[in-house]
């Protein structure tokens, strides 16, 4: 005895052994697994023999990294570089703080030739040596770090399109803002 059922996925109407009834079968024509009802759901007349067709066309699967829940994804490049772009200013600013220790004894009037000498005096002097080396450290590791979050905050907002982008465009936000406190900073003379 056959028990004929219609497919839930396709529609299509499947004929299957009645050993079958009640487990789990394999449509023939998209593939899915379903459950077999235990008597057949169609007449005689509702059944249309017909040989499998070619599954119907599914659009793709998109595909996400290992590790990323399936809806939305963790933002993880926009917060490194909001991170990035929060420490590179955090150290431009302690940059600023070494800078304007060794050069404390210059007013806020002061020529490019007195800052140009206070600085020639610093190399002089080991402990404001040590102050403008560690300056300079500060400095290229600020570099570093404003270019690392400026290159992550844009790879979030081109790679990912469908994610938020709060948090990139913040990061972006902190990133513009070294820029202009370094223009700030030339224009005032320091």
């Amino acid at each position: 005895m056959v028990i004929q059922f219609q497919c839930l996925h396709c529609h299509q109407p499947i004929e299957i052994d009645d050993e079958v009834g009640g487990r789990p079968a394999k449509c023939p024509y998209c593939q899915s697994i379903i459950i077999a009802p235990i008597r057949s759901t169609l007449g005689e007349q509702d059944f249309r023999s017909s040989p499998p067709t070619d599954p119907p066309p599914f659009p793709p699967v998109p595909t996400r990294p290992r590790g990323l829940p399936a809806t939305g994804g963790h933002p993880r490049l926009a917060t490194a570089g909001l991170i990035f772009s929060l420490l590179s200013l955090t150290l431009f600013w302690g940059w600023n703080l070494i800078v304007s220790w060794v050069l404390r004894g210059i007013g806020p009037n002061a020529t490019a030739e007195e800052i140009q000498r206070a600085y020639w005096e610093a190399w002089n002097q080991p402990d404001l040596l040590a102050s403008l080396l560690l300056g300079c450290g500060v400095a290229l590791l600020s570099l570093a770090c404003w270019i690392t979050g400026l290159v992550m905050c844009i790879v979030s907002l081109v790679r990912h399109p469908e994610r938020p982008k709060t948090l990139a465009r913040i990061g972006l936000f902190f990133i513009a803002i070294l820029p202009i406190t370094l223009l700030l900073n030339l224009i005032m003379g320091r």
